[in-house]
């Protein structure tokens, strides 16, 4: 079955199988057979991992579909598949039993010996298949990964310049700690910017917390900071978007002014230095899962600022995420009265997507669901 899995993979590519339909039960079925029993399984678990490591957003996927244990799981594995690379198909005797014997094969080494068998030794050419198999396996050239210039998926502890007391200090029990490890990681950001990009994963698992700490000098001061940072860190942050946007999101429900001002406004900022299509995304998962009144509107309110300009370059990714939340809160517009009620941020995005596809959009409302076609089209006459 691991074979068959690395020969779908290989022969739909990998864009294809991380596309929205699929990524979920891809990850699910990568992070199965990566840590199966089966020796052979896993190898071939690893190999397909090896290609899903190229993509730039395939740990925020990772991320999202499972497990935040599973999740670190496939990390630390990456990390491996880095370091020693994906390890030999192991021998028939020794398939189900066993650790890989990992050697310095490329990842291009693998995925050419995989797909083209016929490019090793030819040396067992008279034995039988199984003997074959084996000499062809044993006879591969060794090959030292060449290092180049690419997107890590998770910076090894060997690369992080970052000094220790920064993680100490920002997951300290001592409020005053954790605060002078937030200016100290502001320093950084300022001084050492390269650095803290390239170990952007490490320290957004110490740092985000501190978004929302009990502490309220602690949490307001991180809000600071986080704001002042975002010029500094600007692309890297499309590998921690959604761990920052969990932790900052229940802010905007907070009953203190100062609070929910700075967390809309780093929100407005992650629209400067975030790939516009990706927040997007972002905030209509977070639109499915809150069900909070006083955070909803302010996360369709900047779905609105954005869906014109992604339109224009992503439509069917904005209609994709979009159109269901106007029929999920299609019962919304018939009361749209009051400064801050959530049938007016509908019909704002409702009358923008209308701008973007037309009679389109009351077409796809009707095939998805008839009942709230009617609404829809009473609200865009009486307000377009």
């Amino acid at each position: 079955s691991g074979a068959c899995f690395k020969d779908v993979v290989s022969r739909m590519g990998v864009n294809k199988c991380l596309c929205k339909e699929l990524a979920p039960k891809f990850i699910t079925a990568l992070d199965k057979l990566s840590h199966d029993g089966n020796q052979e399984a896993r190898y071939y678990g690893r190999l397909v991992l090896s290609w899903c490591m190229e993509l730039p957003n395939f740990e925020t996927l990772c991320q999202r579909h499972l497990p935040s244990n599973s999740a670190r799981n496939i990390r630390d594995l990456c990390d491996k598949i880095q370091s020693k690379g994906v390890g030999t198909l192991p021998q028939s005797g020794d398939r189900t039993s066993g650790r890989y014997r990992s050697q310095p094969v490329s990842r291009a080494q693998s995925n050419l010996s995989a797909t083209y068998p016929s490019n090793r030794s030819r040396k067992a050419s008279c034995h039988g298949d199984a003997d074959l198999h084996t000499s062809l396996e044993q006879s591969s050239p060794r090959v030292t990964r060449r290092p180049g210039p690419r997107r890590d998926l998770r910076e090894t502890v060997q690369a992080d310049k970052m000094p220790h007391s920064l993680y100490e200090n920002l997951t300290s029990s001592n409020w005053q700690d954790r605060y002078a490890g937030i200016a100290e990681l502001l320093e950084l950001a300022v001084k050492q910017t390269a650095d803290v990009r390239n170990c952007i994963v490490r320290i957004s698992d110490a740092f985000t917390p501190r978004l929302k700490d009990p502490n309220s000098k602690v949490n307001l001061y991180a809000l600071q900071c986080l704001l002042r940072m975002l010029p500094h860190l600007e692309t890297s942050l499309d590998q921690v978007l959604t761990p920052f946007t969990e932790q900052l999101v229940p802010n905007l429900a907070s009953q203190r002014a100062n609070i929910v001002t700075l967390t809309s406004q780093i929100l407005d900022g992650f629209r400067v230095h975030v790939d516009n299509p990706q927040l997007v995304c972002e905030y209509c998962r977070i639109i499915k899962s809150q069900n909070n009144p006083r955070i909803k509107p302010i996360i369709l309110d900047k779905i609105s600022d954005m869906v014109r300009d992604v339109h224009e370059v992503r439509p069917k990714l904005v209609e994709q995420m979009t159109v269901p939340i106007i029929i999920e809160h299609g019962d919304c517009l018939v009361q749209t009265n009051g400064v801050n009620n959530l049938g007016s941020y509908v019909g704002r995005l409702t009358c923008l997507l209308y701008q973007c596809m037309g009679n389109r959009l009351l077409a796809e409302i009707a095939r998805i669901k008839p009942s709230t076609v009617g609404t829809v089209r009473e609200y865009l006459v009486s307000n377009t």
